[in-house]
């Protein structure tokens, strides 16, 4: 068994409540722009962790999508797909 490098970073926002979920996506943003645009990252196998429903809200909210109802299906859409053994089987069940 080959040993795994894993580099892990944590980030927090101060602002105002008001502000706070478009802080989170505001950090989600710079981080994919950051893996896009840097030769160094690009080449490297990542995974981002969303963990918690407020930065998805934002970024719902972000890309337009204010109406709670398809919000909450974007949720059901997220849930369904970390929970499934395949991804195929979403696209099926969806159609």
């Amino acid at each position: 068994m080959h040993p795994t490098e894993r580099t892990e970073c944590c980030l927090d926002t101060i602002g105002s409540d008001a502000a706070k979920e478009m802080h989170a996506a505001e950090i989600l943003f710079i981080v994919m722009f950051l893996a896009q645009h840097l030769p160094t990252l690009s080449g490297l196998k990542f995974t981002l962790v969303v963990g918690h429903s407020k930065l998805v809200k934002a970024t719902c909210l972000g890309l337009g999508i204010t109406d709670a109802g398809m919000r909450k299906r974007v949720f059901d859409v997220l849930y369904y797909i970390s929970t499934s053994n395949s991804k195929s089987e979403f696209i099926a069940q969806d159609k």
